[in-house]
């Protein structure tokens, strides 16, 4: 029996551009440059350890993160993820210059809208469930409202060509 195609729905298209950063101190300076120019922001990690240190990091240029991860109470989790909502959920308010930091516990069930995001390398089902935190709610904050001139995704990966070699 043949599939029938189905057309997806036209406000669930979006281009992302992806850019490859060469370095943790790469990363850090471009989020550190787009959150003070007010995008609310999320640089995602694979482990909790770097995450946590992270944190640490991003406070030293004066700007205070969000952590969310799943090494904590359920409660705690809960509290999290409702001030995370708060933020930079589809009515989230006062998330100019905002910035998360998070683990994969921020790829699914919540919906969160980042103007900037900044990740790990990660299997490409996760880079595509990150990406769709990125410019989630055009119709609440079209990119007239956003201090950027559109989604990109900017993944931290060694250089291919060092690892995979030139042939």
């Amino acid at each position: 029996m043949k599939g029938v195609p189905v057309e997806p729905f036209r406000d669930s298209i979006r281009s992302v551009r992806f850019k490859r950063l060469n370095s943790t101190g790469e990363l850090e300076c471009q989020l550190i440059e787009v959150a003070k120019d007010g995008a609310a922001t999320v640089w995602i990690q694979n482990s909790i350890d770097e995450a946590i240190k992270t944190e640490a990091t991003v406070q030293r240029h004066n700007i205070e993160p969000s952590l969310l991860h799943a090494r904590i109470t359920m409660s705690d989790r809960l509290k999290t993820e409702r001030s995370a909502k708060q933020l930079f959920g589809k009515n989230g308010c006062g998330r100019n210059g905002q910035v998360q930091i998070a683990t994969q516990a921020v790829e699914v069930s919540l919906e969160l809208d980042f103007d900037a995001m900044f990740t790990d390398l990660a299997p490409s089902g996760s880079l595509v469930q990150r990406a769709g935190r990125l410019w989630r709610h055009t119709d609440i904050r079209p990119s007239s409202d956003r201090p950027l001139a559109g989604p990109t995704l900017l993944v931290i990966s060694p250089d291919p060509n060092s690892v995979y070699g030139t042939d």
